[in-house]
């Protein structure tokens, strides 16, 4: 069996545009509540990616799923943060370089924008694969998936990505939209929130 450390041609896992993995993550207690980010205003820089689903723009702020772009070097950060975690997944058989990297950003940017750290990344049972929940393009190339992943326990380190999260919590979607959106500006100071690639209604 090839593992991924073996093979000899490297995929591209970012693709030629890039790719943002968004993260579907339940509570521990309840599938209907969903772990949600308030993502504050990104300030433009010099060597600011720019993609076309903000339009040339910085990034707006906005609530939504943890996620972020995966680096091209998403492998080896995995190898260094969880070494047991990739020697687990690139043992499978059933997962390409690509699906790991996309797992390995899921924990990374859902781990670091949350604090919350017991975290599984869904598999499906029976054959192994990644389970893929949203798959699409934009038209300059750029890739965002969506994966499901499990909050085993309410288990909190600090938040490494403050400078771009300042709040966190387990939204109840089980209530009507116009009830989240309430509940959503009062806690963030009167600021609705703003629907993106990782927004509220595409989960």
């Amino acid at each position: 069996m090839t593992t991924v450390e073996e093979k000899s041609e490297p995929e591209n896992i970012t693709g030629s545009a890039g790719t943002t993995v968004q993260l579907l993550g339940t509570d521990p207690h309840s599938d209907i509540k969903l772990l949600q980010a308030h993502n504050m205003l990104e300030a433009m820089t010099a060597n600011s990616v720019i993609i076309a689903m903000y339009g040339g723009r910085s990034k707006p702020p906005n609530v939504g799923n943890v996620g972020g772009g995966m680096e091209p070097n998403e492998l080896d950060l995995f190898k260094e943060r969880e070494p047991e975690l990739f020697k687990y997944y690139s043992s499978l058989g059933t997962l390409s370089a690509t699906d790991i990297a996309i797992i390995a950003c899921a924990r990374r940017e859902g781990i670091d924008e949350s604090g919350f750290d017991d975290l599984d990344i869904l598999l499906d049972k029976d054959t192994g694969k990644l389970i893929i929940l949203t798959d699409y393009h934009y038209k300059e190339g750029h890739r965002v998936v969506t994966v499901g992943g499990k909050f085993n326990s309410y288990n909190q380190r600090p938040i490494k990505e403050k400078d771009e999260i300042d709040y966190v919590d387990w939204v109840d979607f089980s209530m009507p939209m116009f009830e989240v959106y309430k509940r959503l500006r009062r806690e963030i100071h009167g600021e609705m929130p703003f629907s993106c690639h990782r927004s509220l209604s595409s989960g």
